[in-house]
């Protein structure tokens, strides 16, 4: 299942069909869970939060990010770290939170 998922995220991407993405990766991240895959859970979890941030629910984006990104931390990836720092910069930025967004966007270098 979790492979699965992963592989319609460039599909859902491309096609910009944002509600249907957050609703198959919630099935994603429950499987994750489920087995334990905290790769995986974390992947979910960073790509929710970027999908909450195309709906503009900024808050909820951030709060699923930072999640995702405790995960990666814990597991020493720096590129999905990165990558889960800039998207939270950029969803501060839409918030107006200019100078948090600006930590999270220099970290993420």
């Amino acid at each position: 299942m979790c492979r699965l998922t992963k592989a319609l995220n460039y599909l859902f991407d491309y096609g910009r069909h944002h509600l249907e993405w957050f609703t198959v990766f919630e099935l994603g991240l429950s499987s994750a869970r489920k087995l334990g895959d905290e790769p995986y859970e974390g992947f979910f979890l960073r790509v929710r939060g970027y999908v909450l941030g195309r709906l503009m629910r900024y808050d909820e984006a951030i709060q699923e990010s930072r999640q995702g990104l405790e995960i990666s931390r814990a597991l020493n990836d720096h590129f999905h770290s990165a990558w889960t720092l800039r998207d939270i910069a950029k969803n501060l930025t839409r918030l107006g939170r200019y100078e948090e967004a600006r930590e999270f966007a220099q970290e993420a270098l």
